[in-house]
């Protein structure tokens, strides 16, 4: 997976600064896709399916086979794409691997993520874990930051741009977490933000109406850290629900509870 990653984003840094706005497609508002979004993700795919060619898959681009194998790939050929294409260094290829025999929660249509790596290749770092074996950042063992307190702690989170009539309740949110808290970041990269978490970088991510590739590699990451990943909405499964928040052990709970205490009880949003 390593390997596969780096290769993709020595592709992407080939295009990094060279894209033309001719090669930019609006696949919503404000939610873009360029060829080399499409190329990473064909270069992953077909390396990946070299490798293991028994394994299903699903891309964020499009890319998709479902044989009902026990094992499937998820994957985010560029997570970060209007980062990537304003210059700002700040993306990554995300690569996450599903046990499907292994389900997270009886009602969720996703098994459990058992592997992940994310590779930002502008910075050069690689994060990956595997169940129940750690996780790493360039091969050196990572751990979320098990003393920081809540009045301590940086926060990172997403804007809602595919889900603007929940913007009151996400200000909501924001604010409560920030005046708890000590400050917060927007990034623009989801798969970045969580191994941020694991690395003790951030303190805790949260984001509503995100897509499985966005997530699935870095949960694992942040999981295998010592860190807890939930779903703030309806349901215990991230990828389902589409609502992330991830942080230390210490941390979880009261995030939980400020972001329950916008969300309603029913609350659901996911690409």
């Amino acid at each position: 997976m390593s390997k596969v990653a780096n290769a993709a984003g020595a592709l992407l840094m080939n295009y990094y600064g060279k894209i033309s706005s001719s090669e930019i497609v609006t696949k919503a508002a404000h939610d873009f896709v360029s060829i080399a979004d499409k190329e990473s993700e064909s270069l992953c795919l077909e390396q990946l399916g070299q490798l293991y060619p028994d394994f299903d898959f699903l891309g964020e681009e499009g890319s998709s086979r479902d044989t009902n194998a026990r094992y499937r790939w998820i994957i985010d050929p560029l997570d970060g794409t209007t980062n990537f294409l304003r210059g700002i260094p700040i993306f990554a290829v995300s690569i996450g691997l599903e046990d499907r025999q292994s389900k997270v929660s009886s009602n969720s249509k996703y098994g459990k993520r058992i592997a992940g790596v994310v590779f930002n290749p502008a910075m050069n770092d690689l994060w990956s874990a595997g169940d129940k074996i750690g996780a790493a950042r360039n091969c050196k063992r990572i751990h979320v930051d098990s003393e920081i307190h809540f009045a301590d702690a940086i926060f990172a989170t997403g804007f809602p741009f595919r889900a603007k009539q929940y913007a009151e309740l996400y200000i909501d949110a924001w604010r409560k977490l920030f005046l708890t808290g000590s400050s917060m970041r927007r990034c623009g990269a989801a798969s970045v933000d969580l191994c941020w978490v694991a690395s003790g970088v951030l303190d805790g991510y949260w984001e509503l109406n995100l897509g499985p590739w966005d997530m699935a590699a870095g949960e694992v990451i942040v999981r295998e850290a010592g860190g807890i990943v939930s779903s703030f909405a309806m349901g215990d499964d991230v990828l389902e629900q589409g609502c992330i928040w991830a942080s230390p052990a210490q941390l979880h709970q009261q995030g939980m509870d400020i972001l329950r205490s916008v969300f309603p009880p029913d609350f659901k949003t996911k690409l």
